[in-house]
């Protein structure tokens, strides 16, 4: 009896800690990830998607 209780919580963990680990695992969408701007050896994130670097994405500014 001890021993089926033993086994049956193994595999309860088990599956838990696999299906915790599917959740985590999440592929990033385009409007979270934005493309990035490379301009004299600095990158910058363009926020609006017009290919080039605006003013309020300079960081450097």
């Amino acid at each position: 009896m001890k021993h089926t209780i033993i086994k049956t919580a193994r595999v309860t963990l088990l599956t838990s800690l696999v299906l915790s680990n599917l959740s985590w695992k999440t592929i990033p969408n385009d409007e979270t990830n934005p493309p990035l701007l490379t301009v004299k050896g600095f990158t910058f994130a363009d926020f609006n998607r017009n290919g080039k670097l605006d003013v309020w994405e300079d960081t450097r500014l």
